[in-house]
């Protein structure tokens, strides 16, 4: 399967089935959203302390927290009758503390973009650019691209002499791919 916009990368990826599926869901569901002690928080997307506190107090797992936010914000949507399919996509993304931690906060692009095989016109927010660390704590997260595959590989630099952006813009312009981000440089 081809999965990179220029088509230049091949997968051997294949779509799960049901079976699989339900294992993956079944591992997933006995994880933690993030890891936390007094200095340090290891989350996938993005931390932020009203998403965490939610998850905390939640009873059960997290595949059933999942599906309950859900189902509040689309009841929501619903009942205040919001049809702008933007509004709901963002609604949906940033009211749900799973999709906080686990994909980060979107707000609307300046201009519509192509980017996993569609196009958008909602894009990722640098939440780390007001995270204020108010308690000290590093912050670890993946999820974004950090631009390391030049420097490994010459070649892209060469193929790609304006920058490769495998999923769209530099998240971390002005970064070199190791620095520490944010007002406080607290995120990483």
């Amino acid at each position: 399967e081809v999965i990179r916009k220029d088509k230049g990368g091949v997968s051997f990826q294949v779509l799960a089935d049901d079976e699989f599926r339900e294992e993956v869901k079944a591992f997933f569901a006995t994880l933690p959203m993030a890891l936390e002690r007094e200095d340090l928080v290891v989350v996938h997307a993005a931390w932020d302390d009203a998403s965490a506190a939610k998850l905390k107090s939640w009873e059960g797992d997290v595949i059933t927290a999942f599906d309950s936010f859900d189902a509040q914000i689309k009841a929501s949507i619903k009942e205040e009758g919001i049809t702008d399919q933007d509004e709901i996509d963002m609604r949906e993304q940033n009211e749900n503390p799973v999709k906080v931690m686990s994909s980060g906060y979107e707000g609307r692009a300046p201009e519509p973009f192509f980017a996993g095989g569609k196009m958008r016109n909602l894009e990722r927010s640098k939440w780390w650019e007001e995270y204020k660390a108010e308690d000290g704590r590093l912050v670890v997260i993946g999820h974004y691209w950090r631009r390391l595959i030049g420097e490994v590989d010459p070649r892209v630099a060469d193929k790609y002499p304006d920058g490769f952006a495998p999923t769209g813009a530099d998240m971390f312009p002005g970064y070199a791919p190791n620095d520490l981000v944010g007002e406080k440089r607290k995120v990483i």
